[in-house]
């Protein structure tokens, strides 16, 4: 399972983002300072890069009604449009239940349910560069039967100590519910996952990143080793 995940380094990255919500195209003669903004990181992000093999994530959880907790997850493997990721237990490595893949860093799944179509790969890739508005549809966690929306909700910029200034980007899950993920394009990993839509009855909680950091892979060979048949059944 993801768990409640994202990338931070403390809590104050969302509370600086500057929203870019209300940014429209500009008029042919004057270009406002909010959308050449937008339009530079648009073209420094054109493309998905994944998070190197190795990295490893330190996210705390927030949810309704439990204690915070920490959680370890791991890059085992990645790809040109997707990353493998282990949540590392205190109990060593499970089965294929303990590896979510992450497809553009847009869409994820586990693992263990059938890999998006080659299809639905290439409509992930095709949103980059993510402008706000654009949406693609797919299979919610595998079942044809419930749809998942993927919005570009919009861009904004933070500072943080250790990371420096991020472009960070907006996205918003619709199927029964209403998740939101941060997401770094740099980093190439979400900073904040919201679970339910926040400021709402119905927002169970949030994950946030403390610390990022490369680790040997090969410690968690038993993980890498499987993470390519378990989440893309090659």
């Amino acid at each position: 399972m993801r768990n409640l995940a994202a990338i931070v380094v403390g809590s104050a990255l969302l509370a600086s983002c500057t929203t870019s919500d209300d940014i429209g195209p500009g008029s042919a003669t004057t270009v406002p300072p909010a959308e050449t903004a937008v339009e530079n990181t648009l073209s420094a992000h054109a493309e998905y890069t994944a998070p190197k093999p190795g990295t490893m994530l330190t996210l705390t959880s927030v949810f309704k009604g439990e204690e915070d907790s920490e959680i370890n997850q791991l890059v085992v493997a990645s790809g040109q449009d997707y990353a493998i990721y282990a949540n590392i237990l205190d109990d060593g490595l499970q089965g294929p239940g303990d590896f979510f893949i992450e497809y553009s860093g847009l869409y994820w799944q586990e693992c263990g349910l059938p890999p998006l179509t080659d299809y639905q790969r290439r409509k992930l890739v095709e949103l980059w560069p993510l402008q706000p508005g654009d949406a693609v549809q797919l299979p919610y966690q595998g079942d044809l039967s419930q749809m998942m929306d993927i919005e570009v909700v919009g861009w904004a910029e933070t500072s943080t100590a250790r990371l420096g200034d991020l472009d960070v980007v907006k996205i918003l899950n619709s199927y029964a519910e209403r998740d939101y993920s941060t997401f770094s394009p740099r980093l190439g990993v979400s900073v904040r996952i919201d679970w339910g839509e926040p400021g709402t009855d119905g927002h169970l909680g949030y994950d946030e990143l403390t610390a990022i950091k490369q680790v040997n892979l090969a410690e968690y060979a038993e993980y890498s080793q499987i993470a390519t048949s378990a989440c893309l059944g090659g």
